[in-house]
Formats: C-alpha cells, sequence, structure tokens
C-alpha cells in the first residue's frame, strides 16, 4: 500500500514539473512574436486580443488537464486553438450587438445546468482535443452558443437546415468588414471558414522542446 502511495505521489509531482515545462514554453513562445504585434495576438475591428490573455487561459488549460490525469497538448496547437476561438467569440460579440440580441446571465446558467452543470462542462472542455477551453471561458461560450442561435433565427428562421451556413457567411462577411489580423506566430486566418489554420512551417516550433506527459498512475 505505502508503494502505491507513493507511486501516486511522484506521479503526481511528475506531472506537475512537466506542465511548469510546458507553461514556460508557452509564455516564450509568445514573448517570440514579431515586434510589430508586440503585446497583441490577434486584432478584431480594433479589439485587441492580448497575448497576456492568451498565456493566462494556455496556463489553465494545462493546469486543468494535468490536474485530471490527462496529456497535456503541444504549444502551438493549444495557442491556436486558443486565439481562434477568442476571434470567433469577439466577432459573435460585434454580430449580437450589431443585430440587438441580448443574453442574460440567467439564460446562461440555464443552459449551463441544462448542459450538465458546470463542473461537467468544464472538465468535457478542457479534454476536447482541438479546443482546450479554460474553465473560466465557461459563460463566455454559453453566451456565444446563445447569441448564434438567435442571429440564426433572426436571419435564416425556419430554416434548419441552410442556418448554420447562413450564420457562417454572416461572421465570415462581419469579419472582412471589421477585419482581422492575427499575429502569425498563432496560425494562418481562414476568411471563409473564420478560423485559424495551423502555424506557418517557419514558425511552428515552440521556444523549447515539450516532452511527453506521462500517463496518469493508476489508482
Amino acid at each position: 500500500m505505502s508503494v502505491s502511495r507513493s507511486t501516486r505521489r511522484s506521479g503526481r509531482m511528475l506531472r506537475r514539473s512537466l506542465a511548469t515545462v510546458i507553461v514556460a514554453a508557452v509564455a516564450m513562445t509568445l514573448s517570440a512574436c514579431d515586434p510589430k504585434e508586440a503585446g497583441s495576438a490577434a486584432v478584431v475591428g480594433g479589439y485587441r486580443i492580448s497575448e497576456s490573455t492568451v498565456q493566462e487561459q494556455a496556463t489553465q488549460v494545462v493546469d486543468g488537464i494535468t490536474k485530471l490525469g490527462g496529456q497535456t497538448p503541444e504549444s502551438g496547437a493549444l495557442l491556436t486553438a486558443l486565439v481562434g476561438r477568442l476571434v470567433g467569440q469577439r466577432l459573435v460579440d460585434v454580430a449580437g450587438a450589431r443585430e440587438n440580441i441580448v443574453v442574460t446571465q440567467g439564460q446562461i446558467d440555464a443552459l449551463i445546468e441544462k448542459s450538465g452543470g458546470r463542473k461537467a462542462l468544464e472538465d468535457k472542455f478542457l479534454q476536447n482535443s482541438g479546443s482546450w477551453a479554460p474553465p473560466s471561458s465557461l459563460d463566455a461560450q454559453a453566451r456565444i452558443f446563445l447569441i448564434q442561435t438567435a442571429l440564426a433565427e433572426k436571419i435564416a428562421p425556419g430554416d434548419t437546415t441552410g442556418a448554420s451556413a447562413a450564420v457562417t457567411k454572416y461572421l465570415a462577411d462581419l469579419a472582412k468588414s471589421v477585419g482581422v489580423e492575427i499575429s502569425p506566430r498563432y496560425g494562418t486566418w481562414d476568411a471563409a471558414k473564420i478560423a485559424l489554420g495551423p502555424i506557418s512551417d517557419d514558425l511552428s516550433q515552440p521556444a523549447v522542446p515539450l516532452p511527453t506527459p506521462s500517463p496518469s498512475p493508476s489508482t
């Protein structure tokens, strides 16, 4: 029994150590951005998405996944996913304001509760490969979902099959109208898909190599 407890403690210490290295690598990658983009991961219609925000969310994701005993993502993929979601959220917020769509905290809370509750959703989004949403973003994600739902009903009423395409086109046109600038460190902007593509090959390597996290110790 004592050996088992010791093994578990060693595993937890190793995962914490690896998480620290990964967070440091993310921070170094952020600091290596082109000076023209210093301080900004992206700009959407004049609204800055700061590197500090991206770093904070990356730290939350790595810490959260580590506590769950999961495999932490490669830093480049994580950064691209975080910036892409933040850009998308900003575009939806702008669309909601233009279309006078109001979402209340009560609606957000009700959606979260209906969808399984905060803890279950936070864990699910943390481990959703390719997304890796930090727990602090849950309310924002619920708000964005509600705005998009209302937007679909407004621009494509009764069209359940074409609503998604209509919203995508609306947001793509909006992105072109307000302008979206992305620091190349985080990926390549795809205007048609309103999403970020992979980081360019010459920028794809993190500042330091990332170790592969060890599997969760058996309980």
